[in-house]
């Protein structure tokens, strides 16, 4: 997250409870608000379990939505490997996407099984891959990752889905009933896939009141502070 106090390189924040700061998480929580609705607007039924797949800051906030608003969820949070260790919610499993132990945990899911994939493009379809090969539960996948465009089709699932034209149906909020794809798998329940490109203004605005309402219960996502020349050079590299 970004702050601009002057010239200089990015350094390490510590906890900052400055609303105007922590206002910076307002755009990633508003997608996050957003994945929510279209997830549960689209499963079958309350999930028993998360799976959150990605330790970036929208990985981060959805665990910590998610947890708010449903705080009897068991929870896994997968992060990139050779990342540090997460320091995980209360009630959350956190491993990294090459653990020796992820397929087992997978597999072992009591479902229904919500799981949201925050990873960067490149990472996206190896993490559905996964969750669709072994999570054996009824399973519903948000997709707020970037996914290559064509058509996708795994072992054991009955029909090629194009993920990035789905998750492209539902933009900024529309429409209200969210566009959702299910698939039947073989020795499995079935997958559902829903997804979003950009927030209603609405949802822009709800979120940027849940963390200005209470900045201290944020703070602790916004980890670094850097200038705005660095933010536009970081920028550019990243596309």
């Amino acid at each position: 997250m970004v702050r601009a106090p002057g010239p200089g390189p990015a350094t390490p924040a510590g906890p900052d409870h400055d609303a105007a700061v922590v206002a910076a998480l307002a755009e990633p929580l508003s997608s996050v608000l957003e994945g929510y609705r279209v997830a549960t607007d689209v499963a079958a039924g309350a999930p028993s379990t998360l799976v959150v797949w990605g330790g970036g800051v929208v990985g981060r906030l959805a665990v910590r939505w998610w947890r708010h608003r449903r705080p009897d969820l068991r929870v896994l949070h997968v992060h990139r490997p050779g990342e540090p260790p997460l320091l995980p919610e209360p009630g959350t499993l956190a491993l990294a996407a090459d653990d020796q132990d992820l397929p087992a945990v997978l597999v072992g899911l009591t479902g229904p099984v919500t799981a949201v994939v925050a990873t960067p493009r490149t990472a996206s379809l190896q993490a559905v891959a996964a969750l669709v090969g072994l999570c054996r539960a009824a399973l519903t996948i948000d997709l707020h990752a970037g996914l290559p465009a064509g058509p996708v089709r795994w072992n054991g699932v009955e029909d090629v889905v194009d993920l990035a034209a789905l998750r492209a149906r539902n933009r900024a909020g529309r429409p209200v009933v969210p566009v959702a794809r299910t698939v039947g798998r073989r020795g499995a329940a079935p997958v559902t896939f829903v997804g979003h490109r950009g927030v209603a203004p609405a949802t822009l605005q709800r979120a940027a009141h849940v963390v200005s309402g209470d900045p201290t219960a944020w703070a602790d996502l916004v980890t670094h502070h850097v200038t705005l020349d660095v933010l536009k050079l970081a920028m550019r590299i990243s596309r």
